[in-house]
């Protein structure tokens, strides 16, 4: 979808990444699962598809900021925290181990995320030279050409 419907090439790079890194987690996950005689979802909840169809209804910055918000940040801290939890209380050695293979995986793609989430630093604004626009800058008191100071405690400056 972000190929589709997003206008910066960095989420798109980010959605391919997390696309391929979270294809290869599912296969994992699915055949721990089946070891483990577990039931994955089908796929998406109820809530999880309302918000894809919100998402494939924007486009180009609306779609990036809405994709990263959503499915790189919400989603990767709601999935990282269940992942950390099952590397902390799974009683099952291999649901445990998945979890904590996976962990530094997920923490990356969730800083990716947050990276690309945050706007821009803004530039700050141009300062303008003391004398205004157009006009030199006066010269600097130490500088050999500024004009003599009116300093009573030097005479003859």
């Amino acid at each position: 979808m972000a190929r589709q419907h997003g206008a910066s090439g960095d989420v798109q790079a980010y959605a391919r990444q997390a696309a391929a890194r979270l294809q290869d987690l599912g296969r994992g996950l699915a055949d721990v699962a089946h070891a483990q005689a577990v039931t994955l979802p089908a796929g998406p909840d109820v809530t999880q598809r309302t918000h894809l169809q919100e998402l494939a209804q924007q486009r180009e910055a609306a779609f990036d900021r809405m994709y990263l918000h959503w499915a790189g940040v919400a989603l990767g801290e709601e999935t990282l925290r269940h992942y950390q939890q099952a590397a902390e209380e799974a009683q099952a050695a291999p649901v445990r181990e998945f979890a904590v293979h996976t962990l530094p995986m997920l923490q990356n793609l969730l800083q990716d995320a947050r990276r690309l989430a945050r706007p821009p630093p803004q530039a700050e604004p141009r300062k303008l030279p003391p004398g205004g626009p157009g006009e030199p800058a006066p010269p600097s008191p130490a500088s050999p050409s500024a004009p003599p100071s009116i300093d009573a405690t030097r005479p003859g400056r």
